[in-house]
Formats: C-alpha cells, structure tokens, sequence
C-alpha cells in the first residue's frame, strides 16, 4: 500500500487534531492522571510489601 502525499498530509492533520483534542479534554487528564497515580501507588505498595514481609 502506498500513501500519496495529499493522504499522508491528511493522515497527520488527523494525528495532530486528536493529539489537540485528547490534550484538551479535562476528563481524558483527569484519567491518565488516575491511572498514572494508580500505577505508582502499586509500585510502591509492592515494594514496600518485600520490605516488610512480616507487616
């Protein structure tokens, strides 16, 4: 398969609008942030679970 410029450019217009609009919507944020803090907390539960085996 090959893209023509025109479909290229198109294709990276498309990338560059969802881009704009994934980080301006406060709800998608408000997710990632979540789940980023989630996975921290998990980490470091984790490790603190083999610092303490007997807590």
């Amino acid at each position: 398969m090959t893209l023509s410029c025109n479909d290229l450019g198109s294709l990276c217009r498309a990338a560059e609008d969802k881009r704009y609009s994934l980080r301006n919507n406060e709800e998608t944020l408000k997710l990632i942030l979540f789940f980023l803090t989630k996975a921290e907390l998990v980490d470091e539960y984790e490790a603190w679970k083999e610092a303490n085996p007997n807590a």
